[in-house]
């Protein structure tokens, strides 16, 4: 069974661009807390906010969807 981890994937991609939380949570217009608690697993996003983060990343929301599977697949 994959295991889909949404928060960690999120923290994954931001400290690759090295985008701080809080400058994350600008850019796709949420709260640090919100984010914090995306990133952290105690909630999950809806996917109007993925797209938000998705585009504050500067990349398509499917890579919510694809890398996950993808990197548990090699």
């Amino acid at each position: 069974m994959l295991r889909l981890d949404i928060g960690e994937l999120i923290v994954h991609l931001r400290e690759e661009k090295k985008i701080t939380q809080k400058e994350l949570a600008k850019r796709a217009g949420l709260s640090s807390s919100g984010l914090s608690e995306i990133e952290s697993g105690k909630k999950m996003p809806r996917f109007a906010t993925l797209e938000k983060i998705a585009s504050a990343l500067d990349m398509d929301e499917v890579i919510f969807f694809v890398k996950p599977v993808y990197s548990q697949l090699q």
